[in-house]
């Protein structure tokens, strides 16, 4: 895969829910072997959610 492609999968969600899937599935192992992923996951999570509560804007009158 060229390396632009590689740097760009760093920052797409899936990437790091299909390593984490694929050694839950295939090797058996729990959450002490996939900590990275599941802190990245939510690492992104909660910048996305803070960007999305920040864009979006409701007027109650």
């Amino acid at each position: 895969m060229p390396v632009v492609l590689q740097v760009l999968s760093n920052i797409m969600p899936a990437r790091w829910f299909i390593e984490a899937v694929k050694a839950v599935m295939l090797k058996g192992v729990g959450a002490g072997y996939i900590w990275k992923q599941l802190l990245i996951m939510a690492g992104m999570t909660i910048f996305f959610l803070g960007i999305s509560v920040k864009k979006f804007k409701l007027r109650l009158e």
